[in-house]
């Protein structure tokens, strides 16, 4: 199986996860995108699509009552995210960061702060696939694999 993970956002981390029928997880790709408009959306999915990902999985969006306008625009790129690939014809799940993150991320509970959240992301990354990246990349590897696992339990 192979999944795309994306941390949505202005920058925009990515991630191409292969799980194997061994279990098996190899990192095919990683990096981040600025994504401000939809046309960069329309050319980031148009290059993430060679990868040729069985599922594309897109973290979704904390609304915090404090900030609703950065959640809103969050929202709005899931949006365009969803309509890039699924009008591609791949399949498309979201994921909230407080289901990924916790079953993924050793230590990390519902009450981890978020800069913790971050460095456990980017320490997974680098003690399963020996890689330094950013925090966005770091999400991005975590939730493709998150993805890749459950989906592969499902599919058993």
């Amino acid at each position: 199986m192979t999944v795309l993970g994306l941390d949505s956002a202005e920058r925009t981390g990515y991630a191409v996860v292969v799980r194997d029928h061994g279990g098996r997880e190899r990192l095919e790709r990683h990096g981040t995108l600025t994504v401000r408009s939809a046309a960069d959306v329309d050319a980031a999915a148009s290059e993430l699509a060679g990868a040729g990902p069985d599922v594309v999985a897109v973290e979704e969006p904390f609304i915090h009552p404090r900030n609703p306008a950065t959640g809103l625009a969050l929202a709005r790129l899931l949006g365009r995210w969803l309509q890039a690939f699924e009008g591609r014809g791949f399949t498309v799940v979201t994921v909230p960061a407080s289901m990924w993150q916790p079953a993924t991320l050793p230590g990390v509970t519902q009450r981890t702060r978020s800069a913790e959240r971050k460095a456990a992301a980017v320490a997974f990354a680098r003690e399963r696939f020996n890689v330094e990246v950013g925090e966005d990349a770091a999400d991005a590897i975590a939730l493709a694999v998150f993805v890749a696992r459950t989906a592969t339990r499902r599919a058993a």
